[in-house]
């Protein structure tokens, strides 16, 4: 895929010291008005019990795993829910902000500035408020917070591209227009961000409806509840206009307000709770049930993001395994390849590491890679091999690049067990880019013969 996917359209893009000042404080205002509702939502959700909705408010649009969509039944409760809704509000006054030095939002009150960027949205976005229906989702995913938050990174494009390859493999451009705030080691999930996508149709389409394309502000952080004292992790989109981001003569402009809170399962071990509520304006002449259907799908598939860490995760152990095996002399060449040798040298691993079944004949013959661990190198049989997509940013072409492997089962749950906010701490501490540094393991470990796939 072209660079040029994710080179901003607005090369003029620049924000003032007062603007950075007064985005800042939008964004904590935003953040603290919609942590509340959040809180008061999970009090009546806990009270109720089972997960139950409302159905005179919520009615029910579909489920995907544990997480299930609902859309406002009537226009009367869309314009009251969005009136009262903090992400769609453009009342954001007098809203403290949570959060401590270096995060997102520095101040206690919104400056009227910052209030007329979400105004000058919300008003083009009229259609939405007055139409669109507010598209709630609930439900639980299995894994740990920090799992969830670290999936959900995505505050540079690099970390997007790779992502989206994880999560929705949707076709997307991509730019930071500006950073705000990015990941330190104490506060590993914290981002502001300034971002332009463009979505791209789906081919049966394309060539009547256009593409759609977004400016918006994002949050990512964690806060503690002050009630309860529980951690809450967020993800917050919000449409805004800046006179430098002039519509596209080639994509219809489209308008988004978003809210995701995930919280550990107080009753559940390793599970997390998922709450996210939203509203768009696709703009154009699409129609409602398609623009809802899209939410609710993209809200519903939410779970990946844990599936997300996983794959991170792995990715980060083979590359340290790599880096050891290299570190301690164990041959100059690639420390898998090296590995590799030893154990067929003093025959180690020649049965299945994970149920002992002897290899067939042609185990060790053109295509062994692929029988093989990426990670510890032992062999495995075709009954026993994890297949599983690692993707990463060709350092030289700087295409996604995708590579099927083969794990075994113990480095899989090795992998699974790296604690997700000491790995999101490395990574702020240390700049650490797995995403490029990881493609010498990456190619080493699939030059097995099995496609790649190019973005």
């Amino acid at each position: 895929m072209s660079r040029s996917r994710y080179v901003s359209p607005f090369p003029r893009f620049q924000l003032s010291g007062q603007e950075e000042a007064d985005l800042h404080q939008l964004a904590g205002a935003l953040v603290a008005s919609s942590l509340a509702e959040f809180e008061s939502f999970t009090e009546e959700y806990d009270r109720l019990g089972n997960g139950t909705i409302d159905s005179k408010d919520w009615k029910f649009v579909r489920e995907r795993e544990k997480l299930r969509a609902y859309t406002g039944r009537s226009k009367r409760f869309h314009k009251s829910a969005s009136s009262s809704h903090p992400i769609t509000s453009t009342t954001t006054n007098n809203n403290k902000d949570p959060g401590g030095p270096g995060s997102v939002g520095k101040g206690s009150t919104a400056p009227s500035r910052a209030a007329s960027m979400i105004a000058g949205a919300n008003q083009q976005n009229q259609h939405a408020t007055d139409a669109m229906p507010v598209v709630l989702v609930v439900g639980a995913v299995q894994g740990s917070l920090d799992d969830m938050m670290y999936g959900i990174m995505n505050h540079s494009v690099d970390v997007a591209r790779v992502k989206n390859s994880y999560v929705d493999d949707m076709e997307t451009d991509l730019a930071v227009l500006a950073a705000l705030v990015t990941p330190t080691p104490a506060l590993p999930y914290e981002s502001l961000t300034i971002k332009w996508a463009a979505l791209e149709q789906k081919a049966v389409v394309r060539a009547v409806v256009k593409k759609r394309d977004f400016v918006y502000m994002e949050m990512t952080g964690m806060r503690t509840l002050a009630r309860t004292g529980a951690r809450v992790g967020y993800h917050m989109v919000h449409s805004l206009h800046f006179p430098q981001t002039p519509e596209l003569e080639s994509c219809v402009r489209a308008n988004l307000s978003i809210a995701a809170f995930c919280r550990a399962s107080p009753s559940v071990a390793n599970e997390v709770q998922l709450c996210v509520r939203g509203v768009a304006d696709p703009g154009g002449s699409m129609l409602r049930v398609a623009a809802v259907g899209n939410m609710a799908a993209g809200f519903t598939s939410l779970w990946r993001n844990v599936e997300c860490a996983n794959r991170k995760k792995l990715a980060w152990l083979m590359a340290s395994t790599h880096s050891r095996s290299l570190s301690d002399g164990s041959g100059s060449g690639s420390g898998r390849e090296s590995t590799l040798s030893a154990a067929r040298a003093d025959g180690a691993g020649t049965f299945c590491a994970t149920c002992g079944k002897p290899p067939r004949v042609l185990a060790f013959s053109r295509g062994a890679r692929r029988r093989r661990c990426g990670i510890c190198t032992q062999y495995l049989c075709s009954s026993c091999r994890i297949k599983k997509t690692l993707s990463y940013i060709h350092a030289g072409t700087d295409a996604l690049v995708r590579r099927d492997l083969a794990f075994c089962s113990a480095c899989v749950l090795q992998a699974r067990s790296l604690d997700s906010y000491k790995l999101a701490q490395h990574e702020a501490a240390t700049s650490y880019d797995h995403f490029h540094a990881d493609a010498r393991v990456l190619a080493a470990g699939s030059s097995s013969g099995l496609s790649d796939q190019f973005q």
